[in-house]
């Protein structure tokens, strides 16, 4: 089974950190996800609450302490700190699918990819999801890695 380390750049905003944690916990491969790294850049108490809450929902998170580096460094602390063999990258301020890893592991497994990158949808203030941007077939994983065409660094 693939093993997944869900990483979660954080800066104080406990409110959609919990929400984004929940979206982990709700999927439906959720026996995939060997660890939920935190990596919080303010290193604010609140956050911990959040990370603790999370541990109850059987979310097997940790915290990690990155001194205010910003999102980017906050990504590159949790990846250098994963054991998992894949990498799912989730900003406090997105939410999954339920399916979402159910999906990307899928993809992973029958093409055998290096990388899965995915569209994004905006959810508007009315309730109504709205594609943002739909990636093309054509994109290789060093456009989507190192030239970033305009797609999300979330994931």
């Amino acid at each position: 089974m693939t093993r997944i380390s869900c990483i979660v750049p954080t800066h104080s905003r406990p409110d959609l950190l919990r929400e984004a944690l929940r979206s982990i916990a709700n999927q439906t491969a959720l026996a995939a996800v060997e660890e939920v790294l935190v990596v919080d850049d303010l290193d604010e108490p609140e956050t911990d609450l959040v990370v603790r809450e999370a541990i109850e929902l059987g979310l097997p998170a940790r915290r990690i302490v990155n001194a205010s580096s910003g999102a980017s460094a906050s990504r590159n602390v949790g990846a250098a700190a994963a054991t998992g063999p894949v990498l799912a990258f989730l900003d406090d301020d997105d939410l999954w699918d339920a399916n979402y890893l159910r999906e990307s592991i899928d993809r992973l497994s029958v093409s055998n990819a290096e990388m899965v990158v995915t569209s994004l949808d905006v959810l508007e203030v009315s309730g109504e999801r709205v594609p943002f941007r739909v990636i093309p077939s054509t994109v290789t994983p060093s456009d989507a890695a190192a030239r970033n065409p305009g797609f999300t660094g979330s994931n």
